[in-house]
């Protein structure tokens, strides 16, 4: 190969189109042109795709099949591509967009002209396998009613993704109670989140603003929170909150989401977009109904998309009383949990005193533990403490 010949070569911006119109946009655009290498694909097939190290996806609407899986698999290649959507793809793929640092959506109406200009954009940035592109993966908490735990589980939850490899995953907690939320109380911590920041145009959002509102926690777990009240009188904006989220995944392997339990504008696209979705229910009748009606409210206003998993908190071990049984409470949930948390109260109290996850303020406390296995299911990984053991 001539110097000129793989000069070219390099220059060249790879594209791989998932269409079945290679006559339409794509192809008017960027097929045949000299400074465009374009492969047409299936997205059935994410190794075949990696093969070809493209700069670039086009996903585009009329494929009329899911690309999900190809644009999770995006994200974890040695460099990863940008993405352009065009028109309206399945929600399973928007899902799994959001958090990808370089995406964009694009209307099926757009111009060949416009299409070869965006992509010659994003073909100038080509990032190199030394510093590939982040995107971290976001877990949303919520409870099925006001007092079940659920903050306490957010902290140990993002306190246990921290230290779950000897590297220290970078975790990041939000508490989306803007009104009277919690965890900077339960850290003591003095929240640092600007609501004002939230009520304006949401490009000004960016990592160093984000920085900005951050508290660190001894324990390592940044956390981003706003005062109590701090709401009050204030338009948050859905598109400003959301727009806080992409940039923390981007900075972060981790992102937890304290969420209240009432609807709020922004809780679809986090119930579309979250990697996890939990609901925390204590095992009583009226906290069961109401994460039944949770997990479906969720479903539906996700257009099916979210899969919320079901915990119960609290659990303890009677021979005696009137305690439901995960058989029961599973009956009323109308569905399987997927696991459950121990009722440990000097524990939870001890931690909240002190200012600190669980396994902190009670190193080796039986709620700790079942969190980790939590997070042990949810990751699919062996943690650090039980590769030690093992080994």
């Amino acid at each position: 190969m001539t110097d000129s010949v793989r000069e070219k070569s390099e220059n060249m911006i790879r594209v791989v189109a998932f269409s079945t119109n290679q006559k339409g946009i794509i192809g008017q655009g960027l097929d045949g042109r000299p400074d465009f290498s374009v492969s047409w694909m299936m997205p059935t097939d994410p190794q075949a795709v990696a093969a070809k190290a493209p700069h670039l996806l086009i996903v585009d609407a009329d494929l009329g099949m899911p690309c999900e899986a190809v644009i999770r698999a995006a994200r974890n290649w040695a460099v990863p591509p940008a993405i352009i959507t065009l028109g309206d793809i399945p929600l399973s793929d928007l899902r799994a967009l959001i958090g990808h640092p370089r995406a964009d959506a694009l209307a099926d109406n757009i111009t060949a002209d416009d299409l070869r200009e965006l992509t010659r954009q994003v073909g100038a940035f080509k990032p190199t396998a030394e510093s590939p592109s982040q995107a971290g993966e976001c877990w949303a908490i919520t409870g099925s009613v006001g007092g079940c735990g659920a903050s306490l589980i957010a902290i140990e939850t993002a306190c246990q993704l921290r230290h779950r490899s000897k590297t220290r995953n970078k975790v990041c907690l939000i508490d989306l109670n803007f009104e009277d939320g919690s965890l900077a109380t339960y850290l003591d911590l003095s929240p640092g989140l600007d609501l004002h920041a939230l009520s304006g145009e949401p490009d000004r959002i960016d990592a160093a603003l984000c920085s900005a509102f951050i508290s660190e926690h001894h324990c390592g777990v940044d956390l981003i929170a706003a005062p109590r009240g701090a709401s009050i009188g204030q338009t948050v904006l859905p598109e400003s909150v959301l727009r806080l989220l992409e940039i923390t995944c981007e900075l972060y392997d981790y992102v937890v989401l304290d969420m209240p339990r009432w609807r709020q504008p922004w809780t679809a696209p986090i119930a579309q977009g979250a990697d996890h979705l939990i609901i925390v229910s204590e095992l009583t009748v009226p906290a069961l109904h109401a994460a039944r009606h949770l997990t479906e409210d969720l479903e539906s206003i996700s257009g099916n998309v979210a899969e919320p998993k079901v915990i119960l908190n609290r659990m303890s071990k009677r021979v005696f009383g009137h305690s439901v049984s995960v058989g029961q409470a599973e009956n009323a949930l109308q569905r399987k949990t997927i696991a459950s948390v121990s009722s440990d109260w000097d524990a939870a109290v001890s931690a909240v005193n002190m200012g600190m996850p669980v396994s902190f303020a009670r190193p080796g406390a039986k709620m700790a533990k079942d969190i980790q296995c939590l997070v042990d299911l949810l990751t699919g990984e062996v943690s650090v403490t039980q590769n030690e053991k093992v080994a």
